[in-house]
């Protein structure tokens, strides 16, 4: 009797098996394993954006470019043409070295003749120097003063220069003329030329003397006449630089 009842409700009992299996399966069940990797694949993939662009680091800031001097700012150096953060230990760059200097200080120029500083010449001297004078030489023509002269006025001094000649002897002299008073003056210059020392039995050559020469009026002559040469009498003295002997010099308007 039991094996009757089994074989009578196991026909029932797989009928109501399958039955919800299938109610199962159209209810939306679970989804074939495969199926679902890919739609979990396909919900994790990121969406792709694009990456802002970086924003380009000023002039002379770290990453940045050199100014157009070379530099950065403070605390980063230029190398390559962008300014970075100096290395750990390195020096600090250095300007650019000064040209070299030679200690030595410049030699002055070679020492010169020192040309001699003259006083002003007061204007009241002029009436007495000013103009043209006669110019008389013993060993060129005789000491006859038919040589000519002329003292001119430059600025606050006075300028002479004059010549006489006769034959192959001859006299120049020029300079600056220092009054001292109406009766004396100093002649700062050159006389030059050939003078007549046949009597002596000498050759006629040529002689030049540079140097201060004074001359004097005495015994009320009308002219000065050469007495010294640098502070030393020289009249006639041959060995003083006045191969010359007497030279005269004519007051104005005096022959």
């Amino acid at each position: 009797m039991v094996v009757m009842l089994i074989r009578t409700l196991a026909p029932v009992i797989l009928g109501a098996g399958l039955l919800a299996a299938g109610c199962d399966s159209k209810d939306g069940g679970d989804p074939p394993a495969k199926t679902e990797a890919k739609t979990e694949a396909k919900a994790e993939a990121p969406a792709k954006t694009e990456a802002p662009a970086e924003a380009k680091p000023a002039a002379g800031t770290e990453r940045g470019e050199c100014y157009g001097n070379g530099t950065c700012n403070e605390g980063l150096e230029c190398l390559s043409g962008l300014c970075v953060q100096p290395k750990v230990g390195a020096k600090p760059a250095e300007p650019p070295a000064a040209p070299a200097v030679d200690p030595t200080p410049a030699e002055p120029p070679p020492p010169t003749a020192e040309e001699p500083v003259l006083p002003p010449t007061p204007e009241t001297f002029d009436e007495f120097y000013v103009g043209r004078h006669g110019l008389g030489v013993n060993r060129v023509n005789d000491g006859a003063r038919t040589g000519r002269l002329m003292i001119t006025r430059n600025g606050d001094h006075l300028e002479l220069e004059g010549s006489v000649s006769k034959g192959p002897f001859d006299l120049e002299i020029n300079g600056d003329v220092v009054p001292l008073s109406d009766k004396e003056f100093r002649l700062v210059g050159t006389i030059a030329g050939t003078p007549d020392m046949s009597w002596a039995g000498e050759a006629a050559r040529r002689r030049e003397t540079k140097g201060t020469f004074t001359f004097r009026s005495t015994k009320g002559r009308k002219y000065w006449r050469l007495y010294d040469v640098d502070g030393t009498e020289c009249v006639c003295t041959d060995d003083c630089g006045n191969d010359f002997c007497y030279i005269d010099v004519g007051f104005l308007g005096s022959k």
